[in-house]
């Protein structure tokens, strides 16, 4: 696991993978594709109102106090925001290939996973869901205890 760069720069038609903490040392996982330097769409699975369900909300990094790490992990080029949403958001809300054995229930971060690989089988990503998944986790270990005393998130350029 190498850092490409840390830096703050969020760009308009990046792929971003973003952890937003929840306090007690665990994240929920989204893909967020900016339309600013401080905004964008926020893809990502959620069972807040009932039962598992993909969301497609707007996103303002700015007043997400809980906002850990943001992880470049790829680029839109030649693709739109609503071409990654119609890919993804026919993913069904349950473990599935690769993925099967390995994890044991459905959550926001398996969602994440299953979405890249799809993504990188459409080759619009370029990265493996799990080496990803490896990097994420300890950058937001690492950056966490300073998120819940209020400090920003921190920008990862893991894949251009």
């Amino acid at each position: 696991m190498s850092i490409l760069s840390l830096n703050s720069d969020f760009r308009p038609g990046d792929i971003c993978l973003t952890l937003a903490s929840r306090g007690d040392g665990t994240f929920h996982w989204t893909i967020t594709i900016p339309y600013s330097d401080s905004a964008g769409v926020k893809l990502h699975a959620s069972n807040k109102q009932g039962p598992w369900r993909f969301l497609a909300d707007d996103y303002s990094l700015m007043e997400t106090l809980e906002l850990c790490i943001v992880m470049k992990i790829g680029h839109l080029h030649s693709h739109t925001t609503e071409d990654l949403i119609r890919l993804v958001e026919a993913l069904p809300m349950t473990v599935v290939d690769p993925f099967v054995g390995e994890e044991p229930r459905f959550t926001c971060r398996v969602w994440v996973k299953q979405a890249v690989t799809l993504l990188r089988e459409n080759d619009i990503l370029q990265v493996d869901a799990r080496d990803m998944e490896k990097a994420a986790l300890a950058w937001g270990a690492e950056h966490d205890p300073a998120t819940v005393t209020g400090a920003p998130y921190k920008f990862y350029v893991y894949a251009d």
